[in-house]
């Protein structure tokens, strides 16, 4: 947050996207409350994305992690056309964004029915192994369903799934 405080006092400008989940975790709320007022932009998207750094337009840093998901190293493209198309990708991404200045949102992520129903079946008390054979779905399908939701939510357990759930819109 400092860094990116004193760049901003610097005449930086900078806008970026987060997951939906961060509005959820208290160290992201702090960063966006930082930065909005000290001039930078933040949204948050439901919407699976690709991490990314464009600066100018002209070059893009995109994490390696796809290849290689313990990597901490990123791809550089400084290819005049794909980097004005990688920023165009995410102009779009952007327009479908919600502004955010750090508040925490109770509204509920965009999920599928089933999504929901998996849910409401945590919610209950009902296994993986239960939800499973209600749904007529197999294990590992519902429990590819549930990490997919951890990180929806911003959580990591059936138990942290479940609070979410409990204060969130998706389940009132």
């Amino acid at each position: 947050m400092e860094r990116d405080l004193h760049l901003i006092n610097r005449g930086l400008s900078f806008r970026t996207l987060y997951a939906g989940s961060a509005r959820a975790r208290q160290e992201e709320r702090e960063w966006a409350t930082a930065v909005t007022r000290a001039g930078a932009e933040v949204r948050t998207l439901d919407a699976p994305f690709e991490r990314m750094v464009i600066v100018d337009r002209r070059i893009v840093f995109i994490g390696t992690h796809l290849a290689d998901p313990d990597s901490k190293a990123a791809y550089v493209v400084t290819h005049p056309a794909l980097a004005e198309y990688i920023a165009a990708e995410y102009e779009q991404k952007w327009a479908q964004a919600r502004p955010w200045a750090g508040e925490r949102c109770r509204q509920a992520p965009e999920m599928s029915d089933r999504a929901r129903s998996i849910l409401r079946a945590l919610d209950g008390g009902k296994t993986i192994k239960q939800i499973a054979a209600h749904l007529d779905l197999s294990e590992r399908t519902v429990g590819k369903e549930v990490s997919d939701l951890y990180e929806m939510t911003g959580t990591d357990s059936q138990f942290t799934l479940g609070a979410w759930y409990g204060r969130s819109e998706a389940g009132q």
